[in-house]
């Protein structure tokens, strides 16, 4: 169960197909339970889908591993984002775009570990699935991690784009006040510009560029979020 959370933050998700008999041996009598966990971390990955794409996709234009950076490469100047990735500490990280960090519970203790030590680059980072904050430079030690949860980290611009029931959001988490980024669609070719320059977080206001109309959003699991069309501009003050 470990590595379906773990792969469900990476590019190429899968289930992988095992033989029915290594499954059953897996699971033993835990079928139901392990069914929804299954399909918690498809669902998941599949909201997440049109980040990681458009990220893919900037991966592609630019040749920058984008879908999966290590953090030595995004912040050189760190000396604590190195040695992460040991035997002895299995911290093991990575950026999904310029706003999602991914700390999966990983290694060979994976079945029994229930915890891992996590690193926070510089900014301020919320937690994807609790909305707590925490400031960067340091370390989150022994960090609770139970089977059905990958950490995941919103920072950097603090934008994201998910998708559920067909309609594609755009999430704007109350980390950044001034960024600017690009969401690829998934044909590759259209894209839609997002700026970002918010004075007060409880005056927020969404306009659509071409346009000059307002867009209504709401405040849903952690952050502000608006139905975002392809191929439209926005800008967020």
């Amino acid at each position: 169960m470990r590595k379906r959370y773990w792969r469900l933050v990476d590019c190429s998700f899968n289930m992988e197909r095992w033989p029915v008999t290594r499954i059953l041996a897996y699971i033993g009598t835990r079928y139901e339970e392990t069914n929804q966990l299954c399909l918690d971390a498809a669902k998941l990955h599949h909201r997440l889908k049109p980040h990681i794409f458009s990220n893919a996709i900037q991966a592609y234009r630019t040749g920058f591993p984008y879908p999966m950076t290590p953090l030595p490469l995004a912040y050189p100047k760190d000396p604590d984002v190195y040695g992460l990735a040991t035997a002895e500490r299995r911290s093991y990280e990575w950026l999904i775009g310029e706003s999602l960090l991914a700390a999966p519970l990983y290694g060979d203790d994976y079945p029994t570990a229930n915890s891992r030590d996590i690193y926070l680059p510089a900014g301020k980072w919320m937690d994807y699935n609790t909305g707590t904050l925490y400031e960067g430079l340091r370390t989150l030690k022994a960090f609770d991690i139970p089977i059905e949860k990958t950490p995941l980290f919103v920072g950097g611009t603090g934008f994201l784009v998910e998708q559920e029931n067909g309609q594609l959001f755009g999430r704007i988490y109350p980390i950044n006040p001034k960024s600017e980024t690009t969401f690829w669609h998934e044909d590759g070719k259209t894209k839609s510009s997002i700026s970002i320059d918010i004075k007060d977080w409880d005056k927020l206001s969404i306009v659509e560029e071409s346009s000059g109309k307002a867009v209504e959003y709401e405040f849903v699991r952690h952050a502000y979020q608006f139905v975002l069309e392809p191929g439209k501009d926005y800008r967020i003050r």
